[in-house]
């Protein structure tokens, strides 16, 4: 099982390295990696601008879901403002009566 996955990950990388014009054959074999670590280079400058864009969806998501957050928050504290108004004008109401009651 190990062999195979380290074969298969061998040809992996000699597939993407070809697509690179890394190898002019195409075939590239793990001591050949081993030998030439500018091959791995040339891999990983193929495969920067997807990992930069996979952290960039990644980050919209982030700030996607941090904006649903701030909106429940915000709505969550508005309503609480809203039954704190009702209740003080429910009690101003009170106080009115009482010193027309007191006065009057």
């Amino acid at each position: 099982m190990k062999n195979s996955c380290v074969l298969l990950l061998t040809i992996s990388i000699g597939i993407f390295l070809s697509i690179a014009g890394a190898s002019p054959t195409g075939v590239t074999t793990a001591a050949q990696l081993m030998q030439a670590p500018h091959l791995l280079q040339r891999r990983a400058v193929i495969f920067r601008p997807l990992f930069v864009y996979r952290q960039q969806e990644l980050s919209k998501q982030s700030r996607q879901e941090e904006r649903v957050e701030d909106r429940l928050d915000y709505q969550q504290q508005l309503a609480e403002h809203q039954r704190l108004m009702k209740e003080y004008e429910k009690q101003l109401k009170e106080y009115e009566q009482q010193q027309k009651q007191h006065h009057g």
